[in-house]
């Protein structure tokens, strides 16, 4: 097997599990802004980076929790962290915000310290919805954001919604991608809604949308974004020709990416690892991290897994390089099963679900694994 410890990682996850509220949906690792405790998290981040010595990177993804809560003098002392390091040509530089702190003086330092994209957590356009999500932005904040972006010619900007929320309808969803279009977003994010325990939506006895009517939805919006230019690139993810985020595609194809803060998860010299969970123990400098160390079939597994919720699926050159074997020559009977029912096809040395497949993906991953 071709192994990926020979170059270093070209990517870097940074997380910032700070909230100035809940949203009644979230599960991730997050923690109520205090001032104090933002101030010392800061500190523990800079020398776990200075812990990995990364010269030059191709990607760097500050994401949370919540980036855009902390204040103009910590996002500047976290932007600062990374100018050190040489970014490659054509590299992409992200940062997730909400609407309602992404005030254009924050903006404005983003800009300044070399960030050329931006996710915003929308979500929602409609009050309703947005009220039941615990989520504190409208369209006009929105806009607002936009503005300022263009502006400070930040013009990458990406929306993350989210659908088959309890009352929910097609209507809704597409006055949302009506509201997003007008706002010219260069990628549109669509997740559907899971309902997890703890969370306010799980306490409340909301239940999660059927499987038909989730993919009712689904189908509706994948045929809006398409007829808007909007390509599918990966199950939930379209962009405009040329936007795919270059980051998130680093997770896909399967490649090595550093990890910083509090729970992150990176993936360094065949072994994955997660930092720790507990706050105390983080800002204290005792991060004791799991670590699986990836196997040749582990590998094999996670990349036919990874590769194939791209829309490109899985290129076999690719393969036969990383793993020293051909692809069709070990599945051939898998693959003509699912070629026979039309779940895949096979263009220019890349295997790929085709629609109906990407809708039974697991099915697919089972097959080929």
């Amino acid at each position: 097997m071709k192994k990926k410890m020979n170059s270093k990682p070209k990517s870097l996850y940074v997380h910032i599990p700070f909230c100035e509220h809940i949203c009644s949906y979230c599960n991730f690792t997050k923690i109520f802004y205090k001032e104090n405790i933002v101030d010392s998290y800061l500190e523990r981040l800079e020398q776990e980076l200075s812990s990995f010595n990364i010269e030059s990177l191709k990607t760097i993804y500050i994401g949370g929790g919540t980036p855009s809560s902390l204040n103009i003098m910590q996002l500047e002392k976290l932007l600062k962290m990374f100018s050190s390091i040489k970014l490659e040509k054509n590299y992409e530089y992200s940062i997730e915000a909400n609407p309602e702190n992404l005030s254009e003086e924050k903006i404005k330092l983003l800009a300044k310290y070399g960030i050329n994209r931006i996710s915003l957590g929308i979500q929602t356009f409609d009050e309703k919805l947005c009220k039941l999500l615990n989520r504190k932005h409208n369209y006009q904040m929105v806009k607002e954001v936009v503005n300022n972006l263009n502006k400070y010619n930040i013009r990458n900007y990406s929306f993350d919604f989210i659908y088959a929320i309890p009352f929910q309808t097609k209507e809704t969803i597409n006055h949302d991608i009506d509201l997003a279009i007008e706002l010219g977003p260069k990628h549109l994010s669509f997740y559907s809604l899971l309902i997890e325990e703890n969370t306010l939506l799980y306490l409340q006895n909301h239940k999660e949308a059927e499987d038909s009517l989730q993919r009712e939805m689904y189908d509706f919006i994948y045929e809006k974004l398409k007829d808007n230019n909007y390509k599918r690139y990966e199950i939930s993810n379209f962009a405009l020709p040329g936007f795919e985020s270059q980051h998130n595609k680093t997770y896909w194809l399967d490649n090595c990416y550093y990890a910083i803060g509090l729970s992150a998860s990176g993936y360094v010299d065949n072994i994955r690892y997660t930092n720790t969970k507990n706050l105390t123990n983080y800002l204290k400098g005792v991060n004791k991290k799991t670590m699986d160390i990836i196997n040749k079939e582990d590998e094999k597994f996670e990349y036919i897994m990874l590769n194939l919720r791209l829309d490109q699926g899985i290129n076999m050159l690719d393969y036969q390089h990383r793993f020293n074997e051909e692809f069709i020559k070990t599945k051939r009977e898998k693959i003509d099963k699912l070629l026979k029912e039309k779940l895949i096809i096979i263009e220019n040395n890349n295997l790929k679900t085709t629609y109906q497949g990407s809708m039974l993906l697991h099915r697919v991953i089972e097959s080929l694994i």
